[in-house]
């Protein structure tokens, strides 16, 4: 069921007032009535069941039935991915937010084709993993970061507990070992593939080789395989 996020300032002991763009979505676009139930979040881990009581033209009035605390979901993953061409790039957010992603950082490495459009897109991008995340159900929601260059996000490898980057050209090695808990940095490169400069700032900074199997995948693909196979990781005991 779809998560709608709301602010914990919009309850009031048992009820909950919607309003703003969800309530004009949930009315408008999805014509919800009096009767049906809704699942509500403050994208931070708490978890609303209600049913709909009243209904004016921008508001909905929801009966809170039950409430629920849910912890972070571990591991925490930051997948950072070069910048691909519109529809390819909502396409890698919204499957690596389906898929857990704490974080998504848009990257920009030397054979990135850079947009005058990646510029300042922050915002938009945010409302993309927000969508995605109400549509499949989230508790907690995921941050967009802003357009990071790929010498600042190597100088914050130190940061995270695991560090993985696809590399393609490597002999097929595997994920030997479960992730978890604890923070794990993913690294897609883009359709070109990294330098020999950015492979070598990997290794220096510790990033371990993710191996995705023998065929050449689109970068959109190899995000989605690289958190995946983090994903499974955690109850095979390595993939």
């Amino acid at each position: 069921m779809p998560c709608y996020k709301i602010d914990p300032a919009m309850l009031t002991h048992d009820r909950c007032t919607v309003t703003g763009a969800t309530a004009t979505h949930l009315l408008t676009v999805l014509r919800k009535h009096c009767g049906e139930t809704l699942a509500l979040t403050d994208g931070a881990g708490m978890h609303w069941s209600g049913m709909i009581v009243e209904k004016r033209k921008r508001t909905l009035t929801i009966q809170i039935t039950a409430t629920m605390r849910t912890s972070r979901p571990g591991p925490d993953i930051t997948v950072a991915a070069a910048v691909l061409p519109q529809d390819r790039w909502r396409y890698v957010m919204e499957k690596c937010v389906e898929l857990g992603a704490g974080t998504i950082i848009p990257l920009l490495t030397a054979r990135t084709q850079r947009r005058k459009s990646h510029v300042g897109k922050q915002a938009h991008w945010q409302g993309i993993a927000d969508q995605a995340a109400e549509q499949s159900g989230r508790l907690w929601w995921p941050t967009v970061a802003p357009l990071t260059d790929w010498q600042r996000l190597i100088s914050t490898c130190g940061a995270y507990d695991y560090r993985l980057c696809a590399r393609p050209e490597l002999p097929a090695t595997r994920l030997a070992y479960a992730i978890p808990a604890g923070r794990v940095l993913i690294l897609i490169g883009p359709e070109g593939g990294l330098t020999a400069d950015e492979i070598r700032a990997t290794e220096y900074a510790g990033v371990f080789p993710l191996y995705l199997g023998p065929l050449t995948l689109r970068a959109e693909t190899a995000a989605v395989v690289a958190l995946t196979t983090v994903q499974l990781s955690q109850w095979q005991g390595g993939v």
